[in-house]
């Protein structure tokens, strides 16, 4: 999904979205008006993928043992 960055005209506050081609956000959390601003496209190349394949992994391996270790305090072990 593509990603797109946006300012509000209002408060200058800057950020990105990932949403379809076909939408567009037009208004900011404080209801100023929101701008679409240019940026280059994501390219992700294979390499890229197995790295991030990679710290996917690590990261759902740390959610397990912290859900086995809030676990064990629960228990009281």
């Amino acid at each position: 999904m593509p990603r797109y960055v946006y300012e509000c005209e209002s408060c200058g506050k800057v950020f990105q979205v990932a949403h379809s081609i076909k939408e567009r956000l037009e208004e900011c959390e404080c209801n100023g008006v929101l701008r679409r601003l240019p940026s280059m496209p994501t390219i992700v190349k294979q390499a890229d993928k197995t790295a991030a394949q990679k710290v996917h992994k690590h990261i759902e391996e740390a959610k397990r043992e912290l859900a086995l270790d809030r676990e064990k305090k629960r228990r009281g072990e």
